[in-house]
């Protein structure tokens, strides 16, 4: 990486997390913590609840391209869905999606197979907005209880930040 001497770095590095943090990322060293199984935090946001043993599925749209885990741990927090894979072998190590990215979702009880929770997100692709999907399964249960945490969290987002347009501070 070459940067000009008259660029400055903490403001680079300031936009680019502004940024990782408004979109969705995947693989991203940014999502996962010092110790494994551990992610990293963002300023204001609190964990809520999380779910292991987790299988997570990203489809891209319009391109139909697919990353899959088949095990990990699901959490939820006040601003954002993140899943860590068990092994950072899989094709899908970390995700993280913001909440306002995605939409309610919802959770579905298959006959003959493991319940999941489906939602549509929104992503850019070289530069250009697309939406895909995300589906969690979950084989271990606790799919319901993830359906009414990520439908709380993202309720409350969309008051806080509701409240922040509303209380805009002044220079």
């Amino acid at each position: 990486l070459m940067i000009h001497p008259h660029v400055d770095v903490d403001s680079l590095q300031q936009r680019f997390l502004l940024v990782s943090f408004s979109m969705a990322t995947v693989n991203h060293d940014s999502t996962r913590g010092q110790r494994p199984g551990t992610i990293r935090m963002r300023p204001h946001e609190r964990i809520l609840a999380s779910y292991p043993n987790c299988h997570i599925r990203v489809l891209f749209l319009p391109t139909q391209r697919a990353l899959e885990s088949r095990g990990g741990t699901c959490t939820v927090s006040s601003q954002r869905l993140v899943f860590t894979s068990n092994q950072a072998s899989e094709e899908l190590d970390t995700l993280s999606v913001p909440l306002e990215k995605m939409s309610v979702g919802k959770y579905v009880l298959p006959i003959f197979c493991a319940p999941y929770w489906q939602a549509t997100m929104t992503h850019f692709t070289d530069g250009t907005r697309d939406h895909g999907q995300v589906i969690v399964r979950f084989p271990s249960g606790g799919g319901m209880s993830f359906q009414q945490t990520i439908r709380k969290a993202q309720e409350q987002w969309d008051v806080e930040r509701h409240h922040e347009d509303i209380l805009r501070t002044y220079q």
